[in-house]
């Protein structure tokens, strides 16, 4: 016996459940603080003299996440010896990836996929060039 109800009008309830649990998911997450916060106003203590410095993107506002989170560091150091023992330069790098940007709280997925790459490894690219110019043995 066939079903009365076209798919689209069965899938219909299933659709409204999915978009009211992304919802309450961003609604959830927007009330959360930022797991990085720290002390008197500032993310960190990097601020009181790197005040000067650029967003990087409004996802990454200064004044939500300060500078520790990115480029390591001691944040909460009071002289310049002490806070920079331990920064890293270039959270980017892919040598310090896993400790900054690939951590659980931030991009953990994008960075892990970043390092894997072909582009990261060189791997298999002569032999896809080969291959693409059908120039195998």
């Amino acid at each position: 016996m066939a079903n009365a109800f076209p798919l689209k009008y069965r899938a219909t309830p299933f659709v409204a459940l999915l978009l009211l649990i992304i919802a309450l998911a961003v609604l959830y997450r927007s009330g959360q603080k930022n797991p990085f916060t720290a002390k008197e106003d500032l993310p960190d203590q990097c601020l009181a003299c790197h005040s000067d410095v650029n967003d990087m993107s409004g996802s990454h506002a200064n004044e939500a996440l300060g500078c520790a989170v990115c480029h390591l560091g001691n944040p909460d150091a009071a002289d310049e010896k002490n806070a920079h023992a331990g920064m890293v330069r270039n959270p980017s790098d892919l040598h310090w990836v896993k400790n900054t940007c690939g951590r659980s709280q931030c991009h953990p997925v994008l960075s892990h996929a970043v390092q894997n790459s072909i582009m990261t490894s060189n791997a298999g690219i002569v032999a896809s060039t080969l291959y693409q110019w059908d120039e195998r043995a």
